[in-house]
């Protein structure tokens, strides 16, 4: 974009997006009712918003809640009025450089407070922000900075050293520095709601980006007076997509101009790691996720979403099968489908999904305010309720058009005249058409542009590249699905046979000019392409062909160990290949970000092992990635939650270990569960012989409270512990009645309290178990032979003595050296160490009701206690057996269930 010399920008210089010629509709041959629905019943969105920019909307905020906490980061956070001086400060080095209104400003900085910093800080200096991803390959962050005029770029110190070939000026962003700046006013930019807020650049399908240019009005539009979900001060947010992702653009702003709260995820591809735990710690109301990402949560549990209230998911076309199960199981989640365009900033159109059928589609719903939509025939006439055409979409949404593209532009905005009134529309490239109850149906594109998790691809662009390429003769791009609901690009290619290039020869140069989301996870090589009549690519039947897949390499290396042999079924499970070998790399042969957490996950699942995503993009091949599981060095993090039988429509039971720590003794238990009740064990710390185990009651409980309420964020709790675990479990539901958390039930399976007592119960309690042993001696010594009898009972008195020191040896260290309890060697056994810290343990009196689960010749001393310590009031169930038998018998699981 020209600059004059006071360094303004020239805005008769400006592009005008708007082409000369005015294409008229045919006169429709269209009812007058159903004219009616389609041009004013259906499209009847017009409401009334601010004629304001976005920094002002904040501004005003900012003065109505200035200590109210704008947005949270890690352990970090800003208030409205902290933000905004934080972003002041920035405007003003940015005025000071020439920056004011539809100049553009770069940004490149990571998920942080940082980013919503420098974003805002662009807009209050009147300028508009260029979102950049460091990790883009070089020559496509160049080609952007290029395109733009090589603007300002505005990134932190850490990130500054990607650019170190850029000969623009660079202006250093972090929170140190921020947060050391003084005070400073509000600018009063000379910018209107007409003048840019950002560019997006997408796939173009000439081999080269293109940028969207967006206005203030198109964001104000997304976010203000809007039904399609809540905005206002009592919302809470997250920020998870990537700043260069139009979503973005909701999340923030959504959030910032209505007094919500911002939760900004880590950076990174963790940060699907810690959605869950974001989602329970912050109590976020308001979530958009990819429809990918949607699909894996619900694969893997989908609980974890229960505690959002809304939930927004697109990006692609959306998995009935996966919203039905996310319908089932979330009643209080209000579940929306966003459709939209970048060019129409964000959303175009939204549905609220009640109910959903898996073998049927899902419609994106109706237009949002301010926004009018039209389904057209190639004429760009009206076409009938029920019939497929392209879809246009009108309003203060749409953006000016491509950054230095006119003609593109001119072919994709353009003017034309619908029920008399001559409107300025987009065309989608969608192929959409009108239900009879009003909301549109998506039914794909019609060129070759794609969406994959999320990303606007348009597959021309990779196949431009792919044929300049070395030793690649002819070449082609699909989508395919490797596994249901798994959609990945898959490269075609004709290859030199002399020198043909290898796997990594392909991925390495594409890698250089395209994002990772846009290089290809399959390579195909073929002798030949199908061809139809006239000589064109059948993409269709290519689509079907039999292929070399390129990187395999199975024939050479099978699986040398167990662990091999059980990684590579996983493998296979989850990738498109037949056949995986140990030293195939898991990203040349299919896999991609969101596969790598389905594989972490059933990692978890059969081998006990929980590793962080990252470590599989450092051991990529199944060889790499058993030696990384063996390593003596590496201990993966333990995780106390055991899936038992986690799969199920009810609230979770999680039950609480016995005497030896695992959740072995819940495994049967749990088969005989019905189908529908998800079943959990906590297991205790120490287990894998190298991490500390907690050395109370009090310690273990707290521990098993934050992992349950990390996985159930929201909703009653249902816990139960068996034998010493029902100590722990009481103190679990103590824990969580302090955290202000509703405990629906709390069973005590033949459990009984070790610690000190009143007098008067321990008396009983002694009484009756002693009582219970003699006659249970008695019993045994009356059915041995004459000659027994005495050696008998001098073998269990000497057993009494000798467990009543090694009592007392282990409880010592555990009131006085507790380091010594931590030691690796030597380690107590479980037993023991159970029995130990639970001397230690005296119940407090607990406000709720809970069930008592014992077998009829338990101590009635405990009953007695129990009743006296649960207030609420304590219900007692008699099971047949010893207490080993409890856990095992089926009437337990009829009065749990």
């Amino acid at each position: 974009m020209p600059r004059s010399t006071t360094g303004k920008t020239d805005r008769k210089a400006l592009p005008d997006p708007q082409p000369q010629a005015v294409t008229d509709l045919r006169k429709s041959t269209l009812s007058a009712e159903d004219l009616h629905k389609l041009l004013v019943e259906w499209n009847d969105t017009e409401v009334a918003n601010p004629n304001c920019c976005v920094h002002e909307l904040f501004e005003a905020q900012a003065k109505r809640t200035p200590d109210a906490i704008a947005v949270i980061f890690e352990d970090k956070t800003l208030t409205f009025s902290q933000l905004n001086q934080r972003a002041n400060w920035l405007a003003h080095k940015l005025v000071k450089k020439g920056i004011g209104s539809n100049v553009l400003v770069a940004i490149s900085a990571e998920r942080s407070l940082e980013l919503i910093i420098g974003l805002l800080g662009i807009l209050k200096a009147g300028g508009a922000y260029l979102p950049l991803d460091a990790d883009h390959p070089e020559e496509r962050l160049a080609f952007m900075l290029e395109d733009c005029g090589k603007p300002v770029l505005v990134t932190t110190e850490r990130l500054a050293k990607r650019y170190a070939r850029y000969d623009g000026e660079l202006l250093l962003l972090d929170h140190e520095t921020v947060i050391a700046g003084p005070p400073s006013k509000d600018l009063k930019a000379p910018v209107s709601p007409d003048d840019l807020a950002y560019v997006i650049y997408t796939s173009g399908s000439t081999g080269r980006p293109k940028g969207v240019e967006v206005v203030h009005s198109g964001i104000v539009r997304l976010v203000c007076n809007n039904d399609y979900c809540q905005f206002g001060s009592s919302r809470v947010f997250l920020q998870l997509a990537p700043a260069t992702f139009d979503v973005a653009t909701f999340e923030i702003w959504g959030a910032l101009l209505h007094g919500a709260r911002l939760i900004v995820a880590p950076p990174g591809r963790e940060a699907m790691d810690r959605v869950p735990e974001l989602i329970a710690e912050h109590g976020i109301s308001t979530a958009w996720l990819t429809s990918s990402l949607f699909n894996q949560i619900v694969d893997h549990d989908v609980s974890i979403l229960s505690g959002l209230e809304e939930l927004l998911i697109g990006g692609e076309a959306l998995s009935p099968p996966h919203v039905a199960r996310a319908i089932t199981a979330l009643p209080q989640t209000k579940i929306i489908n966003g459709y939209g365009p970048t060019e129409a900033t964000t959303f175009t159109t939204t549905y609220q999904i009640s109910h959903c059928e898996a073998d049927s589609s899902i419609p994106i719903g109706r237009p949002i305010s301010n926004t009018r939509v039209y389904v057209l025939d190639e004429a760009l006439q009206l076409v009938p309720i029920g019939t497929a055409g392209e879809l246009h979409v009108s309003g203060p949404g749409l953006a000016r058009g491509y950054r230095n593209r006119p003609k593109l532009t001119a072919e994709r905005f353009r003017e034309i005249k619908v029920g008399g009134i001559t409107q300025r529309v987009y065309s989608t490239g969608d192929l959409c058409r009108w239900r009879t109850d009003g909301n549109i149906e998506f039914l794909g594109r019609i060129d070759h542009q794609v969406k994959v998790r999320g990303f606007r691809i348009e597959l021309g662009e990779i196949e431009a590249l792919l044929a300049t390429l070395p030793g690649v003769k002819n070449s082609a791009v699909l989508v395919g699905e490797g596994k249901p609901g798994d959609k990945q690009l898959v490269a075609y290619v004709i290859l030199d046979t002399e020198s043909p290039p290898s796997l990594a020869t392909l991925k390495g140069a594409l890698a250089t000019q395209l994002p990772d989301y846009m290089v290809p996870g399959i390579f195909t090589a073929m002798d030949a392409f199908p061809l139809i009549a006239n000589g064109k690519l059948d993409r269709n039947a290519l689509g079907k062909s039999q292929g070399r897949m390129l990187g395999t390499s199975s024939q050479a290396s099978p699986a040398n160990t167990e662990l091999e042999r059980q990684l590579i079924e996983i493998w296979e499970e989850l990738l498109p290949v037949a056949q995986v070998g140990t030293q195939d790399n898991f990203f040349d042969i299919g896999g991609h970000s969101l596969l790598a957490a389905k594989l972490t996950q059933r990692i978890e699942e059969l081998l006990g092992h929980k590793l962080p995503i990252a470590t599989l993009f450092q051991s990529p091949s199944v060889a790499q990635l058993a030696h990384r599981l063996q390593d003596k060095n590496w201990v993966p993090p333990w995780k106390s939650l055991v899936p038992l039988q986690p799969h199920g429509s009810k609230p979770p039971l999680f039950f609480v270990h016995g005497w030896g720590g695992t959740v072995f003794g819940f495994v049967e238990l749990a088969k005989l569960f019905p189908k529908d009740q998800p079943c959990f064990g906590m297991q205790a710390l120490g287990l894998d012989g190298k991490s500390d185990r907690d050395l109370s009651v009090e310690a273990m409980a707290a521990h098993y409270v934050e992992e349950i309420i990390a996985f159930q964020p929201a909703g009653s709790i249902h816990v139960a512990g068996y034998s010493i675990g029902g100590m722990i479990a009481y103190e679990v539901a103590q824990q969580l009645r302090r955290k202000g958390r509703h405990v629906a039930t709390l069973a005590l399976l033949d459990s009984t309290p070790f610690g000190s007592l009143p007098w008067r119960f321990y008396a009983l309690r002694t009484a009756y178990h002693l009582a219970e042993r003699c006659r249970f001696h008695a019993k045994k010594w009356w059915a041995l032979p004459l000659g027994q009898r005495l050696r008998y009972f001098r073998d269990r008195w000497k057993g009494i003595l000798q467990e009543r020191r090694r009592l007392r040896h282990l409880a010592q260290p555990l009131r006085t050296d507790a380091a010594s309890m931590t030691t690796p060697h030597p380690r107590p056994k479980p037993v023991d160490y159970y029995v130990a810290i639970a001397t230690t343990y005296s119940p407090q009196p607990y406000a709720g009701t809970a069930d008592l689960f014992v077998n009829k010749n338990a101590n009635r001393g405990m009953r007695y206690f129990w009743r006296a310590t649960i207030r609420g009031g304590v219900n007692f169930h008699e099971l047949s057996g010893e207490h080993i038998e409890v856990i095992q018998s089926p009437q337990l699981m009829a009065e749990l269930a």
